[in-house]
Formats: C-alpha cells, structure tokens, sequence
C-alpha cells in the first residue's frame, strides 16, 4: 500500500513539474516575442524621428543658402556713393545687365559767332547732371532736361555723368567744341572809285568787337600796328599800292587769314567780285557769304 502511494506520489509530483515547466517556457518566449515586438517599434521610431530631424535640417539649410545669394546678390548690384569722403563725389559702376551707362553731346548747328547748340542722351534710364567749366560732376551739379537745347561757346568745357534709377554711376563725358570754325573776316568796302589814282576803302567784318591791321606796301600786316578798330575809320590807298590785311578778335584772340586787296587799274574799270565763305554749311542748309568788290 505504501508504495504505491509513493508511486502515486512520485507521478503526480512529475507531471506538476512538468505542467510548471511548460509553463514557464510559454511565459519565457512571450516575454522575448514581446520585448522583439517592443524592440521593433522603437527601432521605427527612431527612423521616424532620425527622418524628421534630417528633413528640418535640410529645410533650415536650404534658408541660410537662400539668405546667403540675396545678400551676395544685393551687395553686387549697390554702387558705391561716398559724398562725404568725397565731397559729393560718385564712384563709377556697371549696371546688373552689364550696360556701362555712358551721355553722349549732339552738335545740333554749326558755330555762329564763337556759339553753338548741343544737346545730350545717355543710354540707359537715368538723370543726368553737368558741369560748365571743366569741375567734376556729382548728383548736385546742373540737372540736365530731357531734349533740353545747350548753348555754350568754343570755350565751355561740359562734363557730364548719368545716374541711374538703380543708383548706377557712369563715368564722366568730357566734351568741347572745335575751337573755331567761323573765324572773324574782313572784306574791303569801297567808298569810292578810283579818283586822282586814289581810292577810300574801310572794312566790313562779319563779327563786332575786333580789329582789323593793314599795311600799304605788300607786307605782312601781322607785324604792324596800323590798324582800324570796330570799322570806324578810312583807308586811302594809292593805285599802285597793295593792301594787305587782317582781322583779328578783341575777346578771345580769334585771327583771320591775310588778305590782299588791289585798286582798279583805271576809272570805270569793270568789277571785279570775291565771294568769301564765314561759316560752314548752316544746319538748316543755309550758308552766310560775304562778297567783295573793287
């Protein structure tokens, strides 16, 4: 009897031990599945936030780049203006589209009496200032209006400049007329014919305030001090005498050629007529003339 109940004992004693072991396998290998489990979705997470933060990065590096290129964008097209160091003075630059902002002066006539008429463009969109007397231009010389007609003397020394509406500065255009084209001239006038082999003459010039200088014995007049001013007195000449003469400006030193001039052979004597040119061709095609007879 004893031992079966030990035998009984003995069974049960197994199959409980192995029931617990079962049991206990199952709960291990719930526990790994589940810390796997676990495992896998902090890995995911990890890549979910890993991804989030290179993402912002890449949007935050795409800003500072952005920021970068205006700036550098923005400094390359700012001219540089420095009216204090300068005393107004403007450094020249290149526009963005590479277009060196430059005025040109037009000739629009010839020049008459010492004066002429000029006007002035530039190539881009801009305001453009000048100078009359050869000084530097800056933004608060002389505002020159669109289609504005200058008139200046062979003298005037205009520098201009233009500055555009993005500040560009141009370099300066320097511009002085031909010194002289229509030079003062003198031709004879005759107060009489040829008289007791005597002639009265005085002379015509086509500018006031000169002086005309002669001579009576074929010399060169520019070494004598004979001479009429303002046209106000006669000349006696003699009929074998030739006169020589010359025109010179009382203002600005301005000198025609020598001219000669010789008496009538004889009393009525037919004309003998000179036609002088005083000025180029005019820019409406007229011409000025002087005509001389003896």
């Amino acid at each position: 009897m004893n031992k079966k109940v030990i035998i009984l004992f003995l069974l049960l004693f197994f199959i409980i031990s192995a029931v617990y072991a079962e049991d206990n396998d199952n709960i291990e290998n719930n526990n790994l599945s589940e810390l796997s489990t676990n495992l896998e979705s902090n890995h995911e997470d990890i890549l979910v936030e890993n991804n989030e933060i290179n993402e912002n990065n890449n949007i935050q590096n795409e800003k500072i780049n952005l920021k970068n290129n205006t700036e550098s964008n923005k400094e390359s097209n700012e001219p540089i203006i420095d009216d204090e160091d300068n005393n107004g003075s403007l450094t020249p630059q290149k526009s963005a589209s590479n277009v060196e902002p430059k005025v040109t002066v037009h000739n629009i006539t010839e020049i008459r009496e010492n004066k002429l008429n000029i006007t002035m463009t530039s190539n881009v969109d801009g305001k453009i200032y000048y100078t009359r007397n050869g000084s530097m231009p800056t933004s608060k010389s002389l505002l020159y209006k669109n289609g504005e007609v200058l008139t200046i003397c062979v003298k005037t020394q205009i520098n201009a400049i233009v500055i555009t509406n993005n500040n560009i500065i141009s370099n300066i255009t320097h511009y002085q007329s031909e010194q002289i084209i229509t030079p003062p001239i003198s031709i004879v006038k005759c107060l009489t014919d040829l008289v007791n082999d005597k002639q009265i003459i005085n002379f015509t010039t086509n500018w006031n305030n000169t002086t005309t200088y002669y001579t009576l014995d074929g010399s060169n007049p520019k070494k004598s001090n004979t001479k009429v001013t303002y046209n106000n007195k006669s000349v006696t000449v003699n009929k074998n005498q030739t006169l020589k003469f010359y025109t010179k400006d009382n203002l600005e030193g301005y000198e025609s050629i020598v001219y000669s001039y010789n008496t009538p052979k004889y009393y009525n004597e037919r004309a003998t007529l000179k036609v002088i040119n005083t000025t180029r061709m005019y820019s409406d095609n007229h011409q000025k003339i002087m005509i001389q007879s003896n």
